[in-house]
């Protein structure tokens, strides 16, 4: 492809502002999750994670609190 024509391939990373943007998602979800009574709190995080984050993140993680961690900081 010509050096001209780059700017018009398509990029996969977010922009600037809408990884903000997503941080301010996942910090807003995890502080309503924080305010739910303990039982209710373990599903909720179980099915919030299981639902927005990559299977991929659960290899070689650590665990749970450290997949919590990487989504809180994306």
């Amino acid at each position: 492809m010509p050096l001209t024509r780059a700017d018009a391939v398509a990029n996969d990373e977010p922009t600037a502002d809408r990884r903000v943007e997503r941080r301010q998602e996942v910090g807003a979800v995890l502080a309503a999750i924080a305010a739910l009574p303990r039982p209710l709190r373990e599903v909720v995080t179980l099915y919030y994670v299981h639902d927005s984050i990559p299977a991929k993140a659960f290899y070689f993680t650590g665990g749970l609190g450290a997949v919590m961690e990487r989504a809180r900081t994306r």
